[in-house]
């Protein structure tokens, strides 16, 4: 399924759940990787065993990922008050997305 992240630029973001250790693992030792965002090829990998609020924690920080890239707000660090406006700004639209991602088989 495909989310678009900006409607503005048309720019959409491929979610796939999968199991391939190249993208996203469950371990025992705390090291797991739940999901991973590609900017380069604009796809969100989610780990396909997450229960509905796990998925719902992954694919929110992975979209925030996303977002942050598109729209050029990478950098090494933030100061509080960014991380703040970063939030304020875009969480409607990652909830929205979370929604219409989880909704679609309802």
């Amino acid at each position: 399924m495909e989310l678009e992240i900006d409607r503005l630029n048309h720019i959409k973001y491929e979610i796939i759940e999968t199991n391939d250790e190249n993208y996203v693992t469950l371990t025992s030792n705390g090291e797991s990787i739940l999901g991973l965002c590609d900017n380069a090829n604009r796809k969100i990998y989610l780990h396909e065993n997450l229960d509905l609020p796990s998925k719902v924690k992954t694919l929110r920080h992975e979209l925030m990922h996303a977002i942050i890239f598109e729209y050029g707000f990478s950098k090494e660090t933030y100061t509080e008050e960014q991380v703040c406006d970063l939030f304020g700004t875009y969480e409607k639209l990652i909830d929205d997305l979370v929604f219409e991602y989880v909704s679609r088989d309802e």
